[in-house]
């Protein structure tokens, strides 16, 4: 996949508590997003895709709106 450049520092980004990975990628295996939640690093799918995770899977995404409200309300802190 491709990812996203940042102007972040790597000093910067392990200040940060929780990571956000953003994808389009549907259904993405338990094992995987098990270790994300592990890691600390939250997955970001659009909301159409929500459907094609398991059940515990879809209750811990986050989709692109809620994403976006978070980084507006952390660059308006």
């Amino acid at each position: 996949g491709r990812r996203a450049t940042t102007s972040r520092s790597p000093a910067e980004a392990a200040r940060i508590d929780r990571k956000h990975l953003l994808t389009l990628e549907p259904g993405i295996s338990t094992r995987q997003t098990d270790e994300m939640v592990r890691n600390s690093l939250q997955l970001v799918v659009p909301q159409g895709l929500h459907a094609t995770f398991t059940t515990d899977q879809a209750g811990w995404l986050m989709n692109f709106r809620g994403f976006i409200e978070l980084v507006a309300a952390r660059d308006a802190a």
